[in-house]
C-alpha cells in the first residue's frame, strides 16, 4: 500500500513538471492550471482576452485571427485602450509607447488562441526642450492656432543623400521647442528632397523619395501622434486601416469620374482605365503633398480647388484604350476621396 501511494506521489510530480514545463514553453507561464483555464475561456466564451500572469511580466492569451479582426488588431487595441501607440515591430516583437513608458512584446498566433508576452518595460528618456537661441534649419512649419506650431528640422546630413530630421511643438508661440520625436534617439533618416505635410498636431506625413537608382526607396510615412513615431504606408499589414484611403479606392473613383464628357480632349471619344477595362493590369499612381508644386501637373480647365496645400493626394494615371499614347491623369484627396483636378498627357 506504502509503495502504492510512493508511486502515485511521484507520478502526480512528473506530471506537475511536466506541465508546468509545457505551459511555460507554450506561453510563459509556470501555471498549468490558470494556462489552461485561460485557454478554455478563450476557445469557449466571448472573452477576447484573459491574464494569466502578472508578475514578474504580464502573460495574456487571447483570440486567434478572426475574420477581418487579426489577434494583432486585438493587441493594438489593448494597448491603444492602455494609451499606448505601436511604434516598432521586429519580427514576433511589438514595441508599444507612451510619453512615459516603453513597453515591448513577444506576439504569436496560432489557429486557437493567440500569446502576447510582456518582455521588457522601460521609462521613456526624458523629452529635450530647444530654444529659440538654438539653431536648426526649419525644413517645414504649420501654425495650428495662436499659439500652438509644429514644425520639421534638419539635425545634420548623413552620408548616401541622407538627413536627420526631428519634428517639434511649441505650445507657446515658438518661445520654446519641445522635440516630439522618440525613436532612434530622437531623430528620423530621411532622403534629400522628402517633404512634409502636418493636417493637425497628430496626423502628419513624410513622402521620401528615396534613391530610386539604388532601389532605396523609403515612399510615404505617417504618424498619428504629432511625430513621435513614423510608419512606412507601403509596411503596414492592413492599408485599409490606415489615415489616407487605398490606391485601389482611389482608382475606383478615378475610374468613375474619368467617364464625364469634360475630359474628351481628343478628336476621339477615349476611354480611360486606370487598370484597363478588364482591371488586369497593375495600378500607375503616386502619392504627392500639396507643396510637391512640381508634381501638380493639372490644367486649369479641371482644377477643381485652390485649397491644395495642406491636402495629400493619389495621382492617379488613367490609359485611353483607344489610343494608349493619350493619358490622363486624376488627383485625388487622399483622405476624404474629393477629385481635386487633373491633367493630360499625349505621347
Amino acid at each position: 500500500m506504502k509503495k502504492k501511494i510512493i508511486i502515485t506521489v511521484i507520478l502526480v510530480l512528473f506530471l506537475l513538471i511536466i506541465g508546468v514545463i509545457v505551459s511555460f514553453n507554450k506561453i510563459s507561464s509556470f501555471n498549468p492550471t490558470i494556462s489552461g483555464y485561460g485557454i478554455l475561456k478563450i476557445l469557449f466564451t466571448d472573452e477576447e482576452y484573459i491574464v494569466i500572469q502578472s508578475n514578474p511580466y504580464k502573460v495574456i492569451v487571447a483570440k486567434p485571427n478572426q475574420g477581418e479582426k487579426t489577434a494583432n488588431d486585438l493587441l493594438d487595441e489593448y494597448m491603444y485602450k492602455r494609451g499606448f501607440y505601436k511604434e516598432d515591430r521586429m519580427g514576433s516583437m511589438i514595441s508599444y509607447g507612451n510619453e512615459t513608458t516603453i513597453e515591448t512584446i513577444h506576439f504569436s498566433v496560432n489557429a486557437y488562441y493567440s500569446v502576447w508576452e510582456w518582455i521588457s518595460v522601460s521609462e521613456r528618456a526624458p523629452e529635450v526642450t530647444y530654444y529659440e537661441d538654438d539653431y536648426s534649419e526649419v525644413m517645414y512649419e504649420k501654425r495650428l492656432d495662436e499659439n500652438k506650431i509644429i514644425r520639421v528640422v534638419n539635425k545634420g546630413a548623413v552620408l548616401a543623400q541622407r538627413t536627420l530630421i526631428s519634428v517639434e511643438k511649441s505650445v507657446d508661440n515658438g518661445e520654446t521647442w519641445i522635440s516630439q520625436t522618440t525613436e532612434n534617439d530622437g531623430a528620423i533618416q530621411i532622403h534629400n528632397g522628402s517633404t512634409f505635410l502636418f493636417i493637425d498636431e497628430n496626423i502628419g506625413f513624410i513622402n521620401d523619395p528615396g534613391l530610386v537608382a539604388s532601389g532605396d526607396n523609403k515612399g510615404l510615412l505617417i504618424t498619428i501622434d504629432g511625430g513621435k513615431t513614423f510608419n512606412n504606408y507601403e509596411e503596414m499589414e492592413n492599408k485599409e486601416k490606415a489615415i489616407i484611403i487605398t490606391v485601389e479606392k482611389a482608382a475606383d473613383i478615378a475610374d468613375k469620374e474619368a467617364k464625364k464628357d469634360i475630359y474628351q480632349y481628343q478628336d476621339w471619344n477615349s476611354e480611360f482605365y486606370s487598370r484597363g477595362k478588364n482591371k488586369d493590369k497593375k495600378i500607375s499612381a503616386d502619392i504627392i503633398l500639396g507643396l510637391d508644386k512640381g508634381k501638380l501637373d493639372w490644367d486649369e480647365k479641371w482644377q477643381k480647388t485652390e485649397d491644395y496645400n495642406d491636402r495629400i493626394m493619389w495621382k492617379v494615371r488613367l490609359f485611353d484604350e483607344v489610343d494608349p499614347l493619350t493619358s490622363l491623369y486624376i488627383f485625388i484627396d487622399a483622405i476624404s476621396g474629393e477629385v481635386l483636378g487633373a491633367g493630360e498627357l499625349s505621347d
